[in-house]
């Protein structure tokens, strides 16, 4: 399997990243190659337990299920469970308090095998781009959920 991890501080709190990240469902609205992000169950706290996501990238398009797990403010961890396009894929997110209010550490880890050689042989090239596009994605997100915030409640 390829593996990758990346640890970032990030100018936003663990509970502000975590509902970013465990909001599966408006996945297709702001992240790169989603094309379709739909919650087929919930836990009784609400949170996403299996999900379906629709990717696309450079003219691959496929679907897959996810058993996702979250512990809240500190973890969420996503397994496919029902895929033609992967032997295996795992992601993972660790949130840690920050050094200062309004961050946090995040490390992101993803661990996966397509079924298909030639799609091991094309991620092998795109992941870095890949997963720095993911995280900047969510810190955009997280930025822009920020100002919704701020100008509601200046209103």
């Amino acid at each position: 399997a390829t593996v990758h991890e990346e640890r970032k501080l990030v100018g936003h709190s663990r509970e502000e990243l975590f509902d970013v990240v465990s909001d599966v469902s408006s996945y297709s609205t702001f992240l790169p190659w989603c094309e379709r992000s739909i919650v087929h169950e919930r836990n009784t706290d609400s949170t996403v337990s299996r999900a379906e996501l629709q990717v696309g990238f450079r003219g691959i398009s496929e679907r897959y299920i996810s058993k996702v797990s979250a512990q809240r403010p500190s973890r969420i961890e996503v397994t496919s469970v029902d895929s033609e396009l992967f032997e295996q894929l795992r992601s993972s997110w660790h949130l840690q308090t920050g050094p200062t209010e309004g961050q946090c550490w995040v490390t992101f880890r993803v661990e996966f095998r397509f079924k298909s050689a030639m799609y091991n042989q094309v991620a092998s090239l795109f992941l870095d781009e890949v997963v720095k596009t993911m995280i900047q994605a969510f810190e955009s997100r997280c930025k822009s959920l920020a100002g919704t915030k701020k100008a509601v409640a200046a209103a």
